[in-house]
């Protein structure tokens, strides 16, 4: 789409409204929640909102309020409206990143997109490599907003909105997943009961709010974890119709999700319960699509499978509810271990520790390292917020690119740095839930869903719900051996005996050594050749080459630096020759 005094707008989907003077034009992608819900939800806030379809409810908030509403919005979007009297447009993206908004000034006009690999391929923009782009993507394997890979393309943040009028852009943030000011709510007087009552009333809330008027069929997704149980629970508890589960299985017993998510179905009496399994093919072709799926280079691998279930999803539903949202946000992983390590052991004391932790991993098998993650590594770090990059770090970053690059390069290390009005344990899972779940994890899902033509309704992400999970006292999301998320897991219980669902959560692991190599080996010899790196002049080829030498030899450790690099490789390939 391309603004310059007009807009052009297709009305396929139905997802673009002009008023009745013609006056303003409003365009949007996403999954609000439906028009009658979000018009009664916003004049409960206080805004007039009328219409009888999700177009006229945006745009009727829009010109009676401005940005305000945008904090009260439900569900997922990306909206574009034009005032096409006064020049004025504006964008904005909801508020966790659900959906995204690419932005490019380009002769005096602005081009948009929610899709960065249609605006990429649009020819309305100038296309050349952002260093700063590229160096967030070789060491976290995504690139954080305002970033994209485009030197001259960028992304809205998670929260905020865009004014362009006659060639002048203003930026602005309508809200913010990390405020100015840290504080807990006022628990005083309240039982741990009621908290799980108010939990259980607004979660319940945001499933039923999300439920399509007259379904009789839902689909959703399953593992064999809390998230996705709990959501099936709710949904089975709270609505009648039929509910179609989604599995994705894997070939290794310690990673495959079936087992705990057919006990789950059981329990549930889903009779319809889809479990997925990837062949080589399947993980190939996926591979080779990534580049137009996201438009830049994308190194989370775990979005080969999800594409995979999505398509199978996609067979037969157009929208699907899924358990993204309480990893971080909600309370998981207990991170203040790794942090204290790092402040009170030295470098030449972590060093030994690391290679005992290795060694014990590989002998017993105890699965501290994954194909993406290296105790080893995450052990051995100049500091601390390297922890949080999941690809290249500290020196083998400098390594590759032959120059010094400094953890002040990166956002989450300055936050992490200067928010320290915010109590550690709540500064870590906040760093997490934005600068990986947000930034990464959905711009990875949203992207997927978007290539292949299904809604992710993620119930969990509603703004009531995040406010008073996020602001209760540390104690109502983390107890015992450092893994959290205390009230889900108690009002879980109410729905479903412990025993259906506790134990060990397996985490799907995508690794390419399940399959045959060959094929991976013919794209490094084609895309990372030593000297068409070299031509290109980014990377140390001899970096690359042992890297690769390396993995086919059997050393994972070299893993993420080789498909991070391929990755890149094939989207430059096709983007940028």
């Amino acid at each position: 789409m391309r603004s310059s005094g007009a807009v052009l707008y297709s009305q396929e989907g139905g997802r673009c409204h002009r008023s009745d003077d013609g006056r303003h034009v409003c365009l949007w992608d996403g999954r609000p929640v439906a028009a009658h819900r979000l018009a009664k939800h916003l004049a409960g806030h206080g805004f007039r909102a009328e219409g009888e379809s999700i177009g006229e409810v945006l745009l009727s908030a829009y010109v009676h309020h401005g940005a305000p509403p945008l904090k009260f919005l439900r569900g997922s979007f990306a909206l574009a409206i034009y005032d096409t009297l006064e020049q004025v447009l504006f964008l904005a993206a909801d508020p966790y990143g659900l959906k995204r908004l690419f932005v490019a000034e380009s002769g005096g006009s602005l081009v948009f997109s929610s899709d960065l690999g249609a605006l990429a391929g649009s020819g309305l923009c100038p296309l050349s490599l952002s260093d700063e782009g590229l160096t967030e993507y070789l060491s976290f394997g995504y690139i954080h907003p305002p970033l994209t890979i485009y030197k001259d393309v960028s992304s809205l943040s998670v929260g905020e909105f865009l004014a362009w009028e006659r060639g002048e852009i203003h930026r602005s943030f309508y809200h913010q997943v990390i405020g100015d000011r840290w504080a807990f709510a006022d628990v005083e007087g309240r039982t741990e009961n009621e908290l799980l009552d108010e939990l259980e009333k607004l979660s319940s809330a945001a499933i039923l709010d999300r439920i399509p008027a007259g379904s009789e069929r839902l689909a959703v997704y399953l593992s064999s974890g809390l998230d996705t149980g709990l959501l099936a629970a709710s949904l089975r508890r709270h609505w009648d119709g039929e509910l179609v589960a989604f599995t994705l299985g894997s070939e290794h017993p310690r990673h495959d999700e079936v087992p705990g998510a057919r006990k789950m179905a059981g329990f549930l009496g889903l009779g319809d319960h889809r479990c997925v399994y990837m062949t080589k093919d399947d993980c190939y072709e996926s591979l080779e699509q990534l580049p137009d799926i996201f438009g830049q280079p994308m190194a989370d691998l775990s979005a080969i499978p999800n594409l995979v279930i999505t398509r199978e999803v996609g067979r037969e539903f157009t929208e699907i509810f899924a358990g993204d949202g309480p990893d971080g946000l909600y309370g998981n992983w207990d991170l203040r271990p790794w942090y204290q390590l790092y402040r009170w052991v030295p470098y030449l004391v972590r060093m030994p520790l690391a290679l005992v932790a290795d060694r014990l991993d590989r002998t017993l098998g105890l699965g501290l390292s994954t194909p993406s993650r290296q105790i080893a590594e995450l052990l051995t770090q100049p500091e601390f917020s390297w922890v949080f990059h999941k690809k290249l770090k500290s020196r083998d970053l400098e390594r590759l690119l032959g120059r010094p690059v400094p953890p002040e390069t990166f956002a989450v290390h300055r936050y992490l740095r200067d928010r320290r009005d915010i109590p550690l344990y709540e500064r870590l899972r906040m760093g997490f839930a934005l600068y990986f779940v947000m930034h990464g994890v959905l711009l990875k899902s949203g992207a997927i869903h978007n290539a292949v033509g299904v809604e992710q309704i993620c119930p969990y992400y509603d703004r009531d719900l995040v406010d008073f999970i996020c602001a209760l006292p540390t104690r109502f999301k983390i107890r015992g051996k450092g893994y959290g998320k205390y009230l889900h897991t108690r009002l879980l219980e109410r729905y479903v005996p412990p025993e259906v669902w506790r134990g060990r959560k397996r985490g799907f692991i995508f690794d390419f050594r399940s399959f045959d190599l060959a094929p991976l080996r013919s794209l490094t010899d084609r895309y990372l050749d030593r000297g068409r790196l070299r031509e290109a002049g980014l990377f140390d080829p001899d970096f690359v080459g042992k890297s690769v030498d390396a993995y086919f030899k059997g050393d994972d450790r070299a893993g993420p630096a080789v498909l991070t690099l391929l990755v890149f490789e094939m989207w430059r390939d096709r983007y940028l020759p």
